[in-house]
């Protein structure tokens, strides 16, 4: 049975086991809670892994400078794109309304970072801190200049760089593991939604997870569709229906609406 077919399953169970229990069906949010805590646990290692070894490919330094300004161009470019589709289906669709939530404990207010502390901040003093801390842009430039260095060592790092490879391949068998528990995790966490709540947060609940959806599907088939065919002259369809694996983990079913409640 395909994994979409697992998940829909469990997600009907949760709907119908969190009705019939109602708040008992409290018990089962450790399970979900387990669930969410595995993909948090994948993020780090697999991203930076997988971003020394992309980097530490490129075995040419003089290709480094072009391709990392055009990655960097077109990052900022994508983000734009991406605030802005956010925003649109937000606007649009108004994502929670009616869903009425009362937060358990009062929220921090933090305060603005200026532009320019936010560029400071991207280069972290301490990296292992940034690993720890889960502090993914920091962690992700340290990862970036990491790979550099390793291509600008040259031989003397192969072995480094082997043993980071072989971290990644790990990592993306981990991700499949985790995200074959996926149906658990959904029914045990919309079987808590479900029974503390009840129907009634079901339908904005739908409408938050519509939206999720709704946003990165534009994205990804629009926006990194046409960037495919025009800049990279490559088949959108051919690569996107290759590189379906990875969006087990890029799109976890249901994983973050239902972080909502």
């Amino acid at each position: 049975m395909k994994l979409w077919a697992k998940i829909t399953i469990g997600l009907v169970a949760g709907v119908a086991t969190g009705l019939l229990l109602g708040e008992r069906a409290t018990v089962l949010k450790p399970l979900g809670d387990m669930f969410i805590n595995a993909i948090k646990m994948l993020i780090v290692p697999l991203v930076f892994s997988s971003l020394v070894v992309g980097v530490a490919s490129l075995n040419d330094p003089k290709k480094l400078g072009r391709v990392g300004l055009k990655s960097f161009v077109l990052y900022l470019l994508t983000t734009v794109v991406a605030i802005c589709i956010g925003l649109g289906v937000g606007y649009m669709i108004k994502p929670g309304a009616g869903m009425n939530l009362i937060p358990s404990s009062e929220v921090a207010v933090v305060k603005q970072q200026s532009l320019v502390d936010t560029i400071v901040a991207l280069v972290p003093a301490n990296p292992i801190m940034a690993i720890v801390n889960a502090d993914i842009l920091p962690m992700i430039v340290f990862a970036v200049f990491f790979g550099v260095a390793l291509v600008l060592v040259g031989e003397k790092a192969k072995p480094v760089s082997a043993v980071l490879e072989g971290v990644a391949e790990a990592m993306y068998k981990l991700t499949d593991i985790v995200m074959s528990a996926a149906p658990y995790g959904v029914f045990a966490l919309i079987a808590w939604v479900s029974g503390s709540y009840g129907l009634a947060v079901l339908i904005p609940l739908a409408k938050v997870i519509f939206g999720v959806y709704a946003a990165c599907a534009l994205h990804a088939f629009g926006v990194y569709g046409m960037m495919l065919a025009v800049l990279g002259r490559l088949n959108p369809i051919r690569f996107l229906v290759g590189s379906r694996k990875s969006w087990r983990f890029r799109f976890p079913p249901l994983v973050v609406p239902l972080r909502c409640p």
